[in-house]
């Protein structure tokens, strides 16, 4: 993996086991790590719901392997967007190089 196309700076995201008041989550998310990507939006289509028009993009992150990814896990960049992680990470090659984990943005 070439080091220029890691140019975006992605901090991954868990949430905290905190509780409020009530005794519900808090859904504060806690940074765990950050690291260069790339993000790479793959495709996209737009979707009627009830007269709604909705666009859902999906995207491929793209950063070295390291380990302790998982699905409950979301990722912003350092552009203001924000992904979660809708599949497992993969490694392309088996070569522990680097990995590839499918995402769908959110939109506020």
């Amino acid at each position: 993996m070439r080091a220029g196309l890691l140019r975006r700076r992605l901090t991954f995201q868990q949430r905290a086991a905190g509780q409020n008041a009530d005794g519900e989550p808090d859904g504060a998310w806690q940074d765990q790590f950050t690291v260069w990507g790339a993000v790479d939006d793959e495709a996209s289509t737009e979707m009627i719901r009830s007269t709604a028009v909705t666009e859902q993009t999906t995207t491929v992150v793209r950063i070295r392997h390291r380990t302790g990814i998982t699905p409950d896990m979301r990722i912003t960049t350092d552009t203001s967007r924000t992904f979660h992680i809708v599949g497992p990470a993969i490694d392309p090659d088996g070569r522990r190089r680097e990995l590839v984990i499918p995402c769908k943005e959110i939109t506020p």
